[in-house]
């Protein structure tokens, strides 16, 4: 089952994202501060929500976003690591988080929190004042670092038969059949010293497949672009393909385990 904060935290994503770009990036009155102090940050657990995923169960959905999840945390460290900022160290592997169960229990206690700041953003201009209520001091203290980046995002892809669906139904009726993929992330980054969130900004990047690690790292640098400045990284598309080969092997053994395969 997917997580009901989780789909809480999408809506108000999408709640914010109305406002526009016009207020985008947004910004505390500590920023200016706290970026001349700023060296290095560290990069929370991301959350992902696919949406639109056709015939695939709950669970595999859920490993897809787990999977997705991991490779936007590697782009957005990637990213800060080529600017002129440091990536802290925050190892959130499934490893690490059996070694430091106290870790993963910190992580689930954000929600909350995380969820408030995004109430809290709703209706904000360029300038914003929102206190973080959570405890960020656990991720501070094994990343050695007071400022904190979390990301929160949800996408769709559309399966073949899906595409076909809606070409047909755009020639009857008229109109497009609309993007094939779509991603949409949000970045918010927590001053820990101050108990602050100092800034906030989001993309919205059609035909942009979330399965893909290229176009995922694209939809990270325009995300981060305005915090540490246009990136060079690039990744090629070598892997592009493994998320989807992955699930359509894991659709077809699902399928045969249950003897629906011919």
């Amino acid at each position: 089952m997917v997580d009901v904060r989780l789909r809480t935290t999408i809506a108000l994503l999408t709640m914010v994202s109305l406002l526009g770009c016009a207020s985008l990036p947004k910004q505390s009155s500590e920023f200016d501060q706290a970026s001349k102090e700023m060296t290095k940050l560290a990069v929370m657990p991301p959350k992902f929500d696919l949406q639109k995923v056709g015939t695939f169960s709950g669970d595999l959905v859920s490993e897809m976003n787990h999977d997705i999840e991991m490779v936007v945390k590697e782009a957005a460290d990637t990213v800060i690591e080529a600017s002129s900022l440091s990536a802290a160290v925050l190892d959130v592997s499934d490893e690490s988080l059996v070694a430091h169960p106290e870790l993963r229990s910190a992580i689930f206690e954000q929600q909350a929190p995380v969820e408030k700041v995004h109430k809290d953003l709703v209706g904000t201009g360029k300038s914003i004042d929102i206190k973080y209520e959570g405890n960020a001091d656990p991720f501070a203290d094994v990343a050695d670092c007071d400022y904190l980046t979390f990301i929160e995002g949800n996408g769709f892809f559309k399966t073949g038969g899906a595409q076909v669906k809606d070409a047909v139904l755009a020639g009857l009726f008229g109109g497009s059949a609309g993007p094939e993929t779509t991603t949409f992330l949000s970045a918010f980054i927590v001053d820990v010293s101050r108990e602050k969130v100092i800034w906030y900004n989001e993309v919205n990047r059609q035909n942009s497949d979330p399965r893909k690690p290229s176009h995922l790292l694209d939809t990270v640098k325009k995300l981060l672009a305005p915090l540490v400045g246009q990136s060079a990284v690039k990744w090629d598309h070598s892997r592009d393909e493994q998320l989807i080969q992955k699930y359509k092997q894991r659709m077809h053994d699902a399928e045969a385990s249950s003897g629906t395969t011919k």
